[in-house]
């Protein structure tokens, strides 16, 4: 449920330590990894309030779903993407670049 703001505050949300977090997290993980989609299903009605009928996503949706996407997020994500790999590729060699005519 959306709550409407009419007095221009900001509701607190609740807190939580990184060790309360954790906690939760792993607990999902490990209930995942022992019973698979059936505990998926639970964890989507719990925590999103949907109900699936399946959890893949069809190459249409996938389709629609990036049409959906603003150009100038998908730009901003691939520089990003792009400085990550560079910084995480080993780099032994030095490049220069030579003019031809």
């Amino acid at each position: 449920m959306i709550s409407i703001i009419t007095d221009n505050r900001i509701p607190e949300r609740p807190r939580k330590s990184v060790a309360e977090l954790e906690d939760v997290v792993r607990a999902v993980l490990d209930d995942v990894k022992k019973r698979g989609d059936e505990a998926l299903k639970e964890y989507e009605e719990k925590f999103d309030k949907v109900r699936l009928s399946q959890l893949a996503v069809t190459p249409e949706e996938m389709d629609e779903a990036e049409r959906q996407v603003d150009a100038s997020l998908k730009l901003g994500r691939a520089v990003l993407n792009l400085g990550t790999s560079r910084r995480l590729m080993p780099c032994s060699a030095t490049w220069s670049a030579t003019a031809t005519s």
